[in-house]
């Protein structure tokens, strides 16, 4: 079994945004090789619905506000920026998904 490779955060989103816009597997833009990018693909598309879930609760706890609004957002990518803009955390540097872990880790950490 040979380990897997690492990529930066910023690749890996790109590639997830390129998938939630419907490009296929061998027209993404990415250094990284089609078997991983389809891992990516299988990967995020399990994760990335029950992650917004967990930041619109969050967002519900933290603002006292129904986030509702941001479901009408084409891609998952999308309604985890409202949220993280909701929360005040619109751009600190990291991911999208980077800072939605965190946040979605510290809420689990602080509150449950």
């Amino acid at each position: 079994m040979l380990p897997y490779k690492h990529y930066p955060a910023q690749v890996i989103e790109s590639a997830v945004e390129s998938f939630e816009r419907g490009k296929p597997v061998n027209e993404v833009a990415s250094c990284a090789e089609e078997s991983t990018l389809r891992r990516w693909r299988r990967q995020f598309k399990a994760i990335l619905p029950g992650l917004c879930g967990q930041l619109q609760v969050v967002v519900k706890y933290m603002t006292r506000k129904d986030p509702a609004l941001c479901e009408y957002a084409k891609t998952y990518i999308a309604r985890l920026k409202i949220h993280l803009e909701t929360l005040g955390y619109a751009d600190s540097g990291h991911t999208v998904l980077g800072r939605t872990f965190l946040k979605t880790a510290a809420y689990h950490v602080c509150v449950g």
